[in-house]
């Protein structure tokens, strides 16, 4: 008897245990998925937060490359006028963006495709999208930093616009194929599949949601709301891209950076440019637009023997790549030093001094942006 009571005492208690275990177990899964529910409710919250600012406030929370992609955009879609009977086409990096002041060339009309950061990669496809949209320009005027083509593909420059958008699934395909055909990147450190992922396919499913505006948003908000809105403003009203620094007093003497090193260097062709080049020129031969290929002053403290080599090695290599069959390119590449105080670094004007030089390519263009003659 006393045997019986203490095992159904054992078997109550066991029982008991068992239960207590899986009241345990439900508490923990009820946690768990009140957890999992609050924190998925936090995050469609907040990616409805900033999808809603995202579109609401495009001006504050897109960066530049996104502004300037969409502004593109619009040019395209509704046929601006600020596009049509062209004098001038500018293509290039943050040299033509900040140093050529698009109003500064009347009486020639101009607009600016000038990429900061890109490179004659992009600056050849966006070449081809015009006129595909737009009449041939009189004239394309090209200036770039072909020794810093290195330093932007570094700093991911292309990635950026890339993800926005710039070109097409067929322009990426073309790109991955030149930069195969030379063994640089994207092609030397990505896949097919994985460059047309990280540049068309990921970034459609996230760029609503704009994360890093977001972040910028809580920790730097008035970057977002000047500098941003700045980049908007000028992309829509100053001709295509925005005007030089305003950082007032010039560049110290001893100013340098890494984006300027190749000028201290031996000139170094980069194939892949040549071929982009090579491409605006047929392009524009197709078209019947001569080429302006145009230099720029840089700052007196970088004078040197190496600085004035390399310029004159880039205008010599330059014209060497001229087609037999298209004489209508003029170069205006030639070693000009400025003082300091028109620079904002080695290489980027001022206002003042940008508009110096703009008086000095128009009147470049002027002499030489005439129609084609079907003879000629």
């Amino acid at each position: 008897m006393a045997s019986d009571v203490s095992a159904r005492g054992a078997d109550s208690r066991a029982a008991n245990k068992a239960q207590g275990r899986e009241l345990r177990r439900h508490r923990e899964l009820r946690d768990l998925v009140k957890f999992v529910s609050v924190a998925a409710i936090l995050i469609l919250g907040s990616l409805l937060v900033l999808h809603y600012l995202a579109r609401a406030y495009p001006l504050h929370t897109r960066d530049r490359f996104a502004q300037w992609v969409e502004f593109y955009e619009e040019v395209k879609a509704n046929r601006a006028s600020v596009a049509e009977d062209l004098d001038v086409l500018i293509l290039g990096d943050s040299l033509a963006a900040m140093n050529i002041m698009v109003p500064r060339l009347q009486p020639l009309r101009g607009f600016s495709l000038a990429l900061r950061g890109a490179t004659l990669i992009e600056s050849r496809f966006l070449y081809e999208d015009f006129v595909r949209h737009f009449p041939a320009p009189r004239c394309v005027m090209i200036m770039t930093s072909y020794g810093g083509y290195r330093e932007h593909v570094r700093d991911r420059h292309l990635h950026r616009y890339l993800s926005h958008g710039l070109l097409s699934w067929d322009e990426l395909n073309r790109l991955y194929d030149a930069s195969a055909k030379f063994g640089v990147e994207p092609a030397a450190s990505q896949s097919r599949v994985g460059f047309l992922w990280s540049h068309r396919l990921e970034p459609q499913w996230l760029q609503p949601v704009r994360v890093d505006a977001f972040r910028r948003w809580v920790f730097d908000p008035e970057f977002i709301a000047d500098r941003e809105a700045q980049w908007f403003n000028l992309f829509h009203f100053r001709g295509g891209t925005p005007t030089s620094a305003q950082r007032p007093g010039g560049i110290k003497s001893d100013f340098f950076d890494a984006y300027h090193d190749y000028l201290n260097r031996e000139f170094q062709i980069e194939p892949i440019l040549d071929s982009a080049l090579l491409e605006i020129f047929e392009t524009a031969r197709r078209t019947g637009s001569r080429v302006l290929v145009v230099g720029q002053p840089l700052a007196a403290s970088l004078e040197s023997e190496a600085t004035r080599a390399w310029t004159e090695s880039y205008a010599q290599h330059l014209q060497q790549l001229i087609p037999a069959n298209f004489p209508h390119v003029k170069l205006h590449v030639v070693p000009t030093f400025w003082p300091n105080e028109h620079f904002s670094d080695v290489t980027h004007l001022h206002l003042q001094g940008a508009l110096k030089w703009s008086d000095e390519l128009r009147e470049f263009a002027e002499s030489h942006c005439k129609p084609i003659e079907p003879n000629q």
